[in-house]
């Protein structure tokens, strides 16, 4: 369901997405039909593709009922059909955000604007910060971005953040699990720092996410600590992914 929430962003940067089962044609026309989904649902009988990909799930025994299905993931794959990406985990209900997936390892300009986001400045350094989605859903692994301005606006190597960089970040809050950073280049070119954010509660609506950012600029005495904080909306699993 969260795919076909965002739906409208991956049709405008002109990616296509496709969903593969071992379940029958019948049975996945009467999910989309009840969940409105939208995209393609294909059938793969006797899960032959998902043996070809070596992805046939082996926790699932063979005398269970869902044996045949896969390890859940997804492939992004670019215009000369290379597979560029892929995720995949254990458990179902664990996933990437789309629009992190679309903004990251496709490079769509995705709109953030309605994203939760917050900002702190201290000893002439900005940092703001934006998750990767307007929610966060429970399991699902969604990046926070940091970027690193001075406090003029101006992008990273201006006069008060010449070779600045984000030495460690640490995020809490009820229910958050945080991940090793990594880089990413903004659509617009700038570089940021993304931070794993996978929320595992189930019982609230929402979030608050408590962030300190040490950012270390050459010359200075000392690293520079920023606090900032982000209020989040939580989207519910639906029934089945909470079962």
């Amino acid at each position: 369901m969260q795919l076909q929430q965002v739906i409208d962003e991956f049709d405008r940067a002109g990616v296509a997405l496709f969903a593969i089962s071992y379940d029958s044609v019948p049975t996945l026309a009467e999910f989309a039909g009840t969940r409105g989904i939208t995209y393609p649902l294909l059938s793969d009988h006797n899960s032959e593709v998902i043996r070809r990909f070596g992805i046939l799930n082996s926790l699932i025994e063979p005398h269970e009922e869902i044996h045949g299905i896969p390890f859940p993931g997804c492939y992004v794959v670019d215009a000369n059909g290379r597979v560029t990406a892929k995720f995949f985990y254990q458990v179902y209900r664990d996933r990437p955000a789309p629009l992190a997936v679309l903004r990251d390892h496709l490079g769509a300009d995705v709109d953030l604007s309605g994203a939760p986001r917050g900002e702190a400045s201290e000893g002439g350094v900005h940092v703001s910060a934006v998750l990767a989605d307007r929610t966060l859903v429970p399991f699902q692994h969604t990046p926070l971005y940091l970027r690193i301005t001075d406090t003029s606006g101006a992008a990273i190597g201006g006069a008060a953040v010449e070779g600045a960089r984000i030495a460690s970040v640490e995020v809490t809050g009820e229910g958050v699990e945080v991940g090793a950073l990594y880089p990413v280049v903004a659509p617009d070119g700038a570089a940021e720092t993304a931070v794993p954010i996978r929320f595992v509660s189930l019982e609230t609506a929402r979030a608050t996410l408590d962030v300190t950012v040490l950012v270390e600029v050459p010359d200075a005495p000392e690293a520079t600590t920023l606090r900032l904080s982000l209020d989040v909306p939580v989207t519910p699993l639906m029934r089945r992914d909470a079962d």
